[in-house]
């Protein structure tokens, strides 16, 4: 089995989705190519189009842990067993198990990068939902007020007036 490869394109992706994360199998390996919506990087904050980079790293790195352990599945649980537990217990189909791992195990990674950069803005915590408002984990975890308060914020980012340098 190869390692998989990644490819940046910068695709219109169509409209209200910010960028897509896909891999297909290329020889005996993966590619995973991340394509951004241009009017998302020509309109949105710096700290915007960092935060849904990271979401878009974070899917190909499950796409890439599920393709490695595709072989053997117990590799999954036993090199990712937080990753293999939502996998396991989301329901079925598992269209957006994704997003769920993203938001329970991944959040607080995406914080912790944008206030540690340039890009730290004044509501890391909202900028970690970018991407996951159809998520169970946003609709459970997060109460009506926060849910509007973090909303709220993203749009303004993604209205800040891009990021085009």
């Amino acid at each position: 089995m190869s390692v998989p490869s990644q490819s940046w394109f910068n695709s219109n992706i169509g409209q209200g989705a910010f960028a897509a994360t896909v891999g297909s199998p290329v020889g005996d390996g993966l590619k995973i190519n991340i394509y951004v919506n241009p009017d998302f990087l020509n309109n949105a904050s710096p700290a915007a189009v960092a935060a849904i980079f990271m979401h878009e790293l974070l899917h190909a790195e499950i796409l890439r842990s599920l393709w490695e352990a595709d072989e053997d599945p117990a590799l999954l649980q036993k090199n990712f067993p937080e990753l293999y537990e939502i996998y396991i217990n989301y329901p079925t189909p598992r269209k957006d198990w994704h997003h769920e791992a993203i938001a329970n195990l991944y959040r607080q990674s995406i914080i912790s990068v944008l206030s540690a950069t340039e890009f730290n803005s004044s509501n890391n915590e909202a900028l970690s939902w970018i991407g996951l408002y159809q998520s169970v984990s946003w609709k459970t975890l997060l109460n009506d007020e926060r849910r509007e308060e973090y909303w709220e914020f993203v749009l303004n980012e993604i209205k800040k007036g891009g990021c085009t340098e």
